[in-house]
């Protein structure tokens, strides 16, 4: 996996069970050194964090509902630990039920720059802290995605309501 991840084609896809988006990269550390191929596990460790660009935490709530629980970005290594930055998070709701609310964390990932290089700019305050349930206007079809505007739609990017410019909020 961390070839085809590393060949230099982009827009990989792969799963793997993991209990945090950290754990998953020492997963993948270790798998890859269980391997045949002799290599430093440092190498391994660049590797591994050069071939995931985001990884997405999934989890079942108490209800039995699957949620996005974290979305994290992983920027390279840094003092020889792959560099993780939670972009996003599911917060649970205190009274012990299983509800609760998708939040943006603040942080920007390095990826916005290389999106924006590619004709996908995402306009900044969709990273604003804050959970989905703040409405935030975004002028424009914000690299294809009109078609939520319609349905009002939160497409779980810091809460950001698409919608075509011209159209109103409803009363």
């Amino acid at each position: 996996m961390l070839q085809a991840l590393n060949t230099g084609h982009e827009g990989s896809l792969s799963t793997a069970h993991a209990n945090s988006p950290h754990h998953l990269l020492w997963r993948l550390e270790t798998m890859a050194l269980m391997s045949d191929v002799e290599l430093p596990a440092t190498y391994i460790r660049e590797q591994v964090a050069a071939a995931v660009d985001v990884v997405v935490h999934m989890a079942r709530l108490r209800d039995g509902r699957r949620v996005a629980l974290h979305v994290s970005s992983v920027e390279g290594c840094r003092d020889g630990e792959p560099a993780v930055r939670e972009v996003f998070s599911f917060r649970l709701r205190g009274g012990g039920g299983a509800g609760g609310e998708f939040v943006a964390t603040g942080e920007t990932p390095e990826l916005v720059d290389v999106l924006a290089e590619r004709g996908a700019p995402l306009p900044p305050h969709v990273f604003a802290p804050g959970p989905d349930t703040d409405r935030r206007r975004v002028e424009g079809d914000c690299a294809g995605w009109r078609h939520a505007a319609w349905e009002r739609i939160p497409i779980g990017v810091g809460g950001a309501v698409l919608e075509p410019p011209g159209r109103e909020d409803p009363p």
